[in-house]
């Protein structure tokens, strides 16, 4: 089954075959025709593949980029952890409330003698 597409160019009405004819066309007569439709075959594949690998890539920055924004909500939620934590501690390490909070379990100053240094000998 042999289509012929016609494809109007300007106003002169010739006819032109379409991309996909020429490629497949099994009669070549002219050498020079089949190394042209070789040498196009040949950049349609490459092109076809730096086409896919600029895809690629694209779609491989903007995961970067998700990636990036939700590691910066982490740090900041960390962040923000941190400086609770920071803030609890010198809270709770404050010499007025563990003195509170060592006559409530009933801890007494020592007295003398209590103590005993011990210095280290190498």
């Amino acid at each position: 089954m042999n289509v012929k597409r016609t494809i109007l160019v300007g106003s002169s009405g010739h006819e032109s075959a379409d991309l996909w004819e020429l490629l497949t066309r099994s009669a070549v007569l002219d050498p020079g025709e089949k190394s042209l439709r070789g040498k196009l075959a040949v950049r349609m594949f490459f092109f076809a593949v730096l086409l896919g690998g600029h895809v690629w890539v694209r779609m491989q920055a903007q995961d970067l980029g998700y990636e990036g924004e939700a590691l910066g909500r982490i740090i900041h939620r960390l962040d923000q952890e941190r400086m609770e934590l920071e803030m609890a501690t010198a809270r709770e390490s404050s010499p007025a409330l563990l003195a509170s909070r060592a006559r409530e379990l009933g801890m007494q100053k020592a007295a003398a003698g209590q103590i005993r240094r011990i210095d280290a000998q190498p």
